[in-house]
């Protein structure tokens, strides 16, 4: 396994995780938004390491 996949990994569980936590958050509280901005992040991440990964040799 490669450091790539460790990556699309977290950023994907840290997504999961973030995405449930900003629904039981106060909207426009500063917890929400800081785990939407967390969830955001989490998911260019994920989708940038797994088209680097897809793109990549096998």
């Amino acid at each position: 396994m490669n450091t790539m996949l460790y990556f699309h990994i977290l950023t994907g569980v840290v997504g999961v995780v973030s995405g449930f936590a900003v629904i039981g958050a106060k909207k426009g509280g500063n917890i929400h938004r800081v785990l939407g901005r967390t969830f955001v992040i989490a998911m260019l991440c994920l989708g940038l390491s797994g088209a680097v990964a897809y793109s990549g040799p096998t």
